[in-house]
């Protein structure tokens, strides 16, 4: 199977409780499946590693752009090793159906500036080694 060439996008509209507002009845998810096999002990060591520095605290770059200024009430991050391929899924919940792309690009957002600060802090110590 060729990888996707762009990202796909699935969008499922299921009833929720009249009494619920509005806000909390919507939740998007974004998925990213790691092309690497599930066997690869270091990487599965390091992507749990990874997960839980991003998205499982209330110390995490997740929680602290999402959920703190009140974008989303709650953010769940988590690794699904129980494939041939693992996965990564970040799923926001507690905000308004509009605002969907925008709560997608904050978290889109988390990822590229996390890269871009560990990238500099590794160039940075390579420097200070030589």
């Amino acid at each position: 199977m060729k990888p996707w060439s762009e990202p796909r996008k699935v969008i499922i509209d299921a009833p929720a409780d009249e009494k619920t507002p509005l806000e909390d009845q919507h939740q998007t998810t974004i998925t990213y499946v790691i092309d690497e096999k599930v066997s690869n002990d270091r990487l599965m060591c390091n992507l749990d590693f990874l997960v839980e520095i991003l998205g499982q605290t209330n110390n995490s770059p997740l929680y602290q752009k999402l959920v703190l200024p009140g974008h989303v009430k709650g953010i769940v991050m988590a690794l699904q090793p129980n494939k041939l391929y693992p996965t990564i899924s970040i799923t926001a919940t507690g905000f308004l159906k509009e605002k969907t792309e925008e709560i997608e690009q904050m978290i889109t957002d988390v990822f590229k500036n996390f890269v871009d600060e560990t990238s500099e802090k590794v160039e940075q110590e390579i420097l200070e080694r030589l």
